[in-house]
């Protein structure tokens, strides 16, 4: 019963994002939880494909859970190009997503030595909201987080098409390789920080 209100829960989370009328991609999905868990370098190019998210330790692909078969083979496959150990990034936002094929999943990277990780469990609604650089809309809340925060608190609509990394306070526009791709970093205005000497901000 535990597991039954767990999954629940879960896909739940992964659905609300409809509910507020918005729909998030797989990318939304993987820089959300990339800049939470694990700050790697994202989409890296590479000879075998576009490698979700490459860390020191790890090569991740990031996939629905739905499509878990595809993206355990894809992650062994970079792994072994880059020298890396797999990992597999699964994210739950509709009905297509079962606790069958998450038990699979799991169970299947358990065997496979795939390193495992669910990113509802770490990613919440609001993160993809502020990842997109929307709101929520007034008098709506997300399950998972308390209500009634005021217009000031809810996060700003900002385009994405400046990057700053927010340890050096360098901005990057989005033909930069460190456009989105910082250990440290946010979207931000045109005329924040100080602009690249490579791209010039």
């Amino acid at each position: 019963m535990k597991c039954i209100r767990r999954f629940l829960a879960i896909a739940l989370l992964g659905l609300s994002a409809v509910a507020h009328g918005q729909s998030y991609s797989e990318s939304d999905w993987h820089m959300a939880f990339n800049s939470k868990v694990t700050r790697g370098k994202v989409e890296v190019k590479h000879p075998t494909g576009r490698i979700d998210i490459l860390t020191d330790e790890y090569a991740i692909e990031v996939d629905h859970v739905r499509n878990y078969l595809a993206g355990i083979k894809q992650a062994l496959q970079y792994a072994a190009a880059t020298k890396r150990k797999p990992g597999l990034a699964l994210f739950m936002d509709g009905a297509e997503d079962t606790a069958q094929a998450l038990d699979a999943a799991r169970k299947l990277c358990t065997e496979s030595d795939v390193r495992f990780w669910l990113i509802n469990e770490y990613v919440s609604v609001n993160d993809l909201v502020a990842q997109k650089g929307t709101t929520i809309p007034p008098g709506r809340t997300s399950t998972e987080t308390a209500p009634s925060k005021t217009t000031e608190e809810r996060v700003q609509t900002v385009e994405k098409t400046h990057w700053m990394n927010t340890s050096s306070g360098v901005r990057h526009n989005r033909s930069c390789r460190w456009f989105g791709n910082t250990k440290n970093g946010r979207y931000c205005r045109p005329d924040e920080g100080r602009p690249c000497k490579q791209c010039g901000g």
